[in-house]
């Protein structure tokens, strides 16, 4: 068997991932340091299949670490983007768009009244919408939606968004002109993967074929896979924090042309138009294992959510119907920090409907630990173990 020894080892392709090895190549500190990612492509990754909506962090200085994920990867992204342009020649569409809040239930009601509480404690922008203001800037919205049936509307000027395939495939490529490799691997591939631990070394990955691979540092940035990997690694999850998925479906609109520019939230769902006309509707929420085939009962749900909503969007052609599996925590908060069982793992999952969101101040983070550096905040509350 060949053993193929390279410095820090990615498990996982997706913005997590990426945006891990994308900080590491971009930051190299020595010629010799190395850098592969083990790429599987699983069906239902969750970073090929959401939105891209990127919230406003806040504008204070905040000792809550999930605010200051939030804040830094938000305050870095319009660079990445220019950067990521620039090196790979793809322009993942990043542009600050705005967002509505509608409220037409007395339960989104409540939601959108804590959710302004929450915008004015960390400084974000959110103006409450009145009959002329949303007649005049939103038409189309209007025209469907009139504003004596909603309870409330909120306008969040600073909501932005990226067009995520396009961020991932920026991120790959950029990663390949700085040097990274691509270990692609088939599913059956990932199924047999295993990572062994040494007291005497650095630990190894392989799949039961010819090649084995020796690095000084992994990383685990594999999703809702992720505690699976760990279960067949090192025995019960009791001893760290369990990643679960949660299956999100999606419709795909082609209007053709842009009918709007903003971002239309209702809840927890939304209706995000692309610069090229296309409209994406998202998302259903449920527990359905690694299950990751989009229903027809997912297409009914989201359909109806349209057809209450802006129904003049049916008219047009639905092109797409997809799921992914988005990586959740029975906490809430994603998993960043070294493994106590294997200190040469870093592991970084759990971000649940947020990779995106929160994948640039990730990458900062785990860089920073793979190279024995103080990270850019306090990750203690993040840690696998807790």
């Amino acid at each position: 068997m060949s053993v193929r020894r390279r410095t820090f080892g990615i498990i996982g392709g997706g913005a997590i991932g990426w945006s891990v090895a994308y900080q590491l190549a971009k930051t190299r500190r020595r010629t010799d340091e190395s850098i592969v990612v083990f790429d599987a492509s699983l069906a239902g990754a969750s970073s090929w299949a959401g939105a891209g909506i990127l919230p406003p962090a806040t504008r204070f200085e905040s000792t809550d670490p999930m605010e200051q994920l939030q804040k830094l990867s938000r305050e870095a992204m319009p660079l990445w983007s220019r950067e990521l342009k620039q090196l790979s020649g793809i322009d993942n569409e990043f542009h600050v768009c705005g967002g509505v809040y509608v409220a037409q239930t007395s339960g989104e009601h409540a939601s959108l009244i804590g959710l302004r509480q929450f915008w004015d404690e960390m400084g974000i922008e959110g103006l409450p919408l009145e009959a002329d203001s949303w007649n005049q800037r939103f038409p189309w919205f209007a025209n469907q939606i009139p504003r004596e049936k909603c309870r409330l509307i909120f306008e969040v000027p600073g909501e932005a968004q990226l067009r995520n395939p396009r961020h991932l495939a920026a991120l790959r490529r950029a990663c390949e002109v700085l040097g990274v490799e691509t270990r692609a691997l088939t599913t059956e591939q990932a199924a047999r993967l295993q990572l062994s631990a040494s007291a005497t070394g650095p630990p190894t990955l392989e799949w039961g074929a010819s090649e084995s691979w020796n690095c000084e540092q992994f990383v685990l940035a594999t999703g809702s896979w992720t505690s699976a990997l760990l279960r067949r690694w090192f025995g019960t999850t009791d001893r760290f924090a369990d990643v679960f998925p949660i299956k999100g479906e999606m419709l795909l609109f082609d209007a053709t042309t842009p009918l709007f520019s903003t971002i239309f939230n209702v809840g927890t769902r939304y209706i995000v138009p692309r610069l090229d006309g296309h409209i994406l509707v998202g998302s259903t929420e449920q527990e359905a294992g690694f299950f990751a085939e989009p229903t027809e009962e997912g297409r009914s749900q989201l359909l109806e959510f349209v057809e209450q909503t802006l129904p003049d969007l049916l008219r047009f052609k639905l092109v797409k119907h997809w799921a992914g599996l988005r990586p959740a925590s029975f906490d809430q908060m994603p998993i960043i920090g070294r493994l106590n069982q294997c200190p040469d793992l870093i592991v970084a999952s759990g971000h649940f409907r947020s990779g995106l969101q929160w994948s640039i101040g990730t990458a900062l983070c785990v860089a920073a630990l793979l190279r024995h550096e103080l990270p850019p905040l306090d990750l203690r509350v993040f840690q696998p173990s807790r």
